[in-house]
């Protein structure tokens, strides 16, 4: 058996009323009919701890860096 299809919240982008919709659902203010709507930031924690023991924050530009010049490099 499928669990139900999860309800999402949303807030207008026009008269700020709070909308769920479910999949499927028309995108639109409930309310006022705009439709634009903002997803509402989940309440979840952020999940850290993704990086390996060796790997660092500091390093990544520098990477980063090194890679775009040898990118760079080789298209000459």
């Amino acid at each position: 058996m499928d669990p139900p299809p999860e309800q999402v919240n949303y807030i207008c982008g026009d008269c700020g009323m709070e909308n769920t919709l479910k999949p499927g659902d028309v995108i639109q203010c409930r309310e006022c009919g705009y439709r634009i709507l903002y997803k509402k930031r989940t309440r979840r924690k952020p999940q850290f701890g993704h990086l390996s023991e060796g790997d660092s924050l500091k390093t990544w530009p520098v990477e980063c860096h090194e890679a775009s010049s040898t990118l760079a490099k080789n298209k000459k």
